[in-house]
Formats: C-alpha cells, structure tokens, sequence
C-alpha cells in the first residue's frame, strides 16, 4: 500500500470536514459579504475577486472563470456547495495557492471581450 496517499487522502478528508464545520473556521463569513467588496468607484455590478466571495457568486457573476477553475481541477462547478465555500475555503481544499487562484481568476475577468473591469 501507498502510504503517502493514504496520508494525503487522510488530510484531505480532513480538510473537507473543518471546511464544512462552521464552527471551526477561524473567521465568521456572512454568505451577504461579498456585498461589501463591491468598490463604490467601479462600473455598476463590477466585484473584486477577494478570498472572502463566494464561489458561485464568482462563477455567476463572471461565467469566464469557470474554465480557471476547471483548469485547476476544482470541482466547483456545479456542485452545491459552492454557493456556501469562499474562494479561501475552496483553495485550501483543492490545495491550490489562493493567491495563484485570485490572480487567474481576475486575469481571466480582464481579458474577457465582456470586460467588467473599468
């Protein structure tokens, strides 16, 4: 037996489940907060992809995203729970850098011919 992926799969499992215990995250995050990222001096709807958004909010908000996720692996899109996870929350699930994450995520906003950026 392959006892490293044993212990790899052991930590994800674990991963998974402080991910869905609220009571373990280390900050509360109000599923509404994504609101308040919202800079006043930017076109109309434009949001800031910051750790603390929600994923479909991310997804629903800029449809051009999803293929970064998908690129790296996550299994985002269309699952349920990405309407509870932040970015942060997914990132460190799927082990992927969060700060690597944001910047695909806002490369792919820029560069989309539906441009939300100013």
């Amino acid at each position: 037996m392959d006892w490293s992926k044993s212990r790899k799969t052991s930590r994800q499992a674990e991963q998974a489940v402080s991910f869905f215990v609220q009571a373990q995250r280390s900050e509360k995050v109000n599923p509404v907060y994504w609101f308040l990222e919202m800079d006043k001096n930017q076109p109309s709807g434009f949001l800031e992809i910051t750790p603390h958004i929600m994923v479909a909010q991310i997804m629903e908000r800029y449809p051009e995203t999803i293929s970064v996720f998908l690129r790296h692996h996550m299994s985002c899109v269309g699952c349920s729970l990405s309407a509870f996870d932040t970015l942060a929350d997914a990132a460190l699930v799927h082990d992927i850098p969060l700060d690597l994450l944001i910047h695909d995520l806002t490369r792919a906003v820029q560069q989309s011919p539906l441009s939300h950026s100013p």
